[in-house]
């Protein structure tokens, strides 16, 4: 699937390489200067039992939660975003770049991207500043390093959508896992401010009930819906922020309702079964579910993050749709895939390996 770099060097000399560029101006590349070691790839035929979810890597925290996940045994880890924080208003992008190096100079990061197959998304931080979207100026210059350090190759038909939209399906017939990444940032409408910044459920920003504001963007949903129109007996959809949550004023789908009522529709037009979503991005785990305009009761674990949490109190937020109480300290998340049970497990576990969120997913209830 896709394998794994080593940064070489002191983090001083590779953050130097900003000023490197490709072939045109503003370009900063990591390409040639990191190692690509051998790296777990992914059998397109492997039965999937255990999927692997994270968010929300600081790159200068420690990374507990890094051996958490390795201990899951995951055959698949998703990073669903925040994968590091670089954000920059510079179009040499040299705190992204710098961000990149600092991950991997850390012997934990190195040592988990050379031990697990990985699939990536992108959020904010990672894309290049908070909670920006299409209008943000640099995204095409942070495109690149994305696709760079997560060794996209450089005719990857990936690179050349505007964005960083993927799927994949692996498993034999009657097991087959799609995984679907979106990109929610190259191509989303701005946000609408809030008027009373901190009111719950009003914190950072208010619904927008214009129909033609987008999350995805025309040839994204039309890649969306052919995707979905594919054989497969689970679909994982990755959304950097949460989709189907409610109750706050923090990035999700539900500041643009027109959009989140288009992929409910959008479920039950192509009749695709097996869907479950995992979001990231809100430094606070949980799981959701929603069944109103959809084929069948949708779930969402939320798996956030991996060392950016409360190390405080947990206090405790309006989840009119979660299941159970949310988590705010650091953690990881885990799907198990039972395919003779036809169950799926959804899992939330702690530094401590603990599971401290779960919830458990009928296969059969899947179906449109």
């Amino acid at each position: 699937m896709l394998t794994r770099r080593t940064f070489l060097g002191s983090i001083a000399a590779t953050t130097a390489l900003a000023g490197c560029t490709t072939s045109g101006p503003s370009f900063p590349t990591l390409a040639g200067r990191l190692s690509i070691p051998k790296a777990p790839t992914l059998a397109p035929d492997t039965l999937l039992t255990r999927i692997g979810l994270g968010s929300c890597f600081n790159q200068n925290r420690p990374g507990t939660l890094l051996g958490t996940a390795l201990r899951t045994n995951p055959q698949l880890f998703l990073f669903m975003g925040d994968n590091v924080y670089g954000d920059t208003r510079s179009p040499d992008l040299d705190e992204l770049v710098a961000a990149y190096a600092a991950a991997l100079a850390r012997p934990d990061y190195r040592r988990f991207r050379e031990a697990v197959p990985i699939a990536a998304t992108w959020d904010d931080h990672d894309f290049g500043l908070n909670d920006a979207g299409a209008t943000y100026a640099y995204k095409n210059q942070s495109r690149p390093l994305f696709f760079d350090f997560w060794d996209v190759p450089a005719a990857s038909p990936r690179r050349t959508t505007g964005g960083i939209y993927e799927s994949a399906i692996t498993g034999p017939t009657g097991a087959r896992v799609q995984t679907i990444l979106l990109d929610t940032r190259s191509f989303r409408d701005d946000w609408t401010p809030t008027p009373e910044r901190g009111a719950p459920g009003r914190e950072a920003w208010v619904e927008n009930p214009d129909p033609s504001r987008t999350v995805l963007g025309p040839a994204q949903w039309a890649w969306l819906e052919a995707q979905l129109m594919q054989p497969a007996d689970i679909r994982i959809i990755v959304t950097s922020y949460q989709l189907i949550a409610d109750g706050h004023g923090y990035e999700c789908w539900r500041l643009f309702p027109a959009e989140r009522a288009r992929f409910y529709a959008l479920l039950a037009k192509t009749r695709a079964n097996g869907v479950i979503l995992v979001s990231g991005d809100r430094h606070r785990a949980g799981i959701y579910q929603e069944a109103r305009g959809l084929p069948y009761p949708l779930t969402e674990i939320t798996a956030s993050s991996f060392n950016m949490g409360n190390n405080g109190p947990h206090r405790e937020e309006a989840g009119p749709n979660r299941l159970g109480p949310s988590f705010s300290a650091n953690n990881i998340g885990l799907l198990t895939l039972d395919w003779d049970k036809r169950t799926i497990g959804a899992q939330i576990l702690d530094a401590e390996d603990r599971v401290v969120l779960s919830h458990d997913i009928a296969m059969n209830s899947l179906q449109a």
